[in-house]
C-alpha cells in the first residue's frame, strides 16, 4: 500500500503549513473572547512600549536640556528701547529675587499693594506680605478658638442655670400646698 504525497495533490509542505495556520488564526478570529483577549494583551504591550521609549527619552535627553537651558538663561532689565539697564541675572537668581520681593512687598489690611488697590488715595500700607499673612492667620486661630471656648462657656451655663431653675422650682413647689375643701 503505497502513501499518498502532497505533491501527488499538488500541494508543497509550505502550501500545506500556511493552510493550517490560517485554519487556526480563523479559529481565533472567529472567536470574540480570544480576539479581544489578544487584542488587549496586544494593546497594553504596544502602550507599555511607547511609554518606556517616552520615558527614557525624557529622562536622557529632554530633562537635562531643559535644565541647561532654565540654569543657563540670563535675565536682564531693559528700558522701552531695548537698552539694558540692569545686571544679567540666571533664571534661578531672578527668581529667587523676586520671591523676596513679593513676600517683603508692602500691603494693606486685606493684603493688597498700593498698585493693586482700587483706591489708592486712601490705601494705607499696614506690613510687609508675610507679616500680613501671618497676622492674618493668627487673628483668624484666635478668633476661631475663642468661638469655640465661648460656645463651650455658653453651653455649660445654660446647663447650670436649667439645673438651678429646675432646684429652685421644686423647692417652691415643695412650700405650696394645695387643699381642696368641700
Amino acid at each position: 500500500m503505497a502513501g499518498i504525497e502532497l505533491s501527488d495533490l499538488g500541494l508543497t509542505q509550505e502550501d500545506m503549513a500556511n493552510r493550517v495556520i490560517e485554519a487556526i488564526a480563523d479559529r481565533f478570529l472567529d472567536d470574540d473572547d480570544y480576539c479581544g483577549l489578544i487584542d488587549a494583551k496586544v494593546n497594553k504591550a504596544i502602550v507599555e512600549q511607547i511609554d518606556a521609549a517616552v520615558e527614557k527619552l525624557g529622562v536622557e535627553t529632554i530633562a537635562p536640556r531643559i535644565t541647561e537651558l532654565v540654569e543657563g538663561h540670563c535675565l536682564q532689565e531693559t528700558n522701552k528701547w531695548g537698552e539694558a539697564t540692569g545686571q544679567k541675572l540666571t533664571f534661578t537668581e531672578y527668581l529667587i529675587d523676586r520671591a523676596e520681593r513679593f513676600l517683603t512687598e508692602e500691603v494693606d489690611h486685606d493684603g493688597t499693594t498700593k498698585a493693586e488697590s482700587r483706591d489708592s488715595y486712601n490705601w494705607r500700607p499696614y506690613a510687609g506680605r508675610v507679616a500680613t499673612m501671618i497676622d492674618n492667620h493668627l487673628q483668624y486661630s484666635i478668633a476661631t478658638a475663642m468661638k469655640k471656648a465661648l460656645e463651650s462657656a455658653n453651653s455649660q451655663i445654660a446647663d447650670g442655670i436649667a439645673k438651678t431653675v429646675k432646684l429652685q422650682l421644686a423647692e417652691i413647689l415643695k412650700k405650696f400646698s394645695v387643699e381642696v375643701r368641700v
